[in-house]
This record gives structure tokens, sequence and C-alpha cells, in this order.
């Protein structure tokens, strides 16, 4: 089967059925849409990984569960006091 490359460029991508049709696709048969870019690691400078992990690692674990227990409750406060009113 032939390919199609059409460039994205933020607005719906529309391909004419007489062009599907051309490329020997027919009704029932499936379409697979897969980007020419892959995903790769990213490049980290020397050290710039060490310094990113120490930051995580100090954030890592600064909530206690009492911190979360609080926070829940207090969103459910806050969301309570939003519910519309029951005016029967």
């Amino acid at each position: 089967m032939a390919d199609l490359t059409l460039p994205y460029v933020g607005e719906d991508i529309i391909v004419p059925r007489e062009q599907i049709e051309a490329m020997g696709v027919k009704p029932g048969n499936n379409i697979v849409i897969r980007p020419e870019i892959g995903l790769k690691r990213r490049e980290w400078a020397p050290g710039e990984w060490e310094k990113v992990k120490a930051a995580l690692d100090q954030l890592s674990g600064s909530w206690t569960d009492e911190d979360a227990e609080r926070y829940y409750q207090h969103r459910e406060e806050m969301w309570a006091s939003w519910k519309p009113r029951d005016w029967s």
C-alpha cells in the first residue's frame, strides 16, 4: 500500500475519499496514522541530571500523611461550600 505524507499545521487533516481509494484502501480497511517524528531520550549536560535528581529527591516526601489528610479535608469543605442550595 502506498504512503501518504501530509504536513500538520495545527488544524484538522482532511484526506479526500478519492485520494484514499487511489491508494488501494477499500471500505472496511483500517488506516494507521503514524507520525514521522519519534521520541528520543533527552540529552543531559554533564552534571545536569544529578542536579535535577537531587532537587526531586529533596521534594520527594515533603508532604506528610497528616498534610495530605488536611488538604483533602479542606478541599471537601471548599467544594461543599460551592454546592447549589436546595431551595425545596
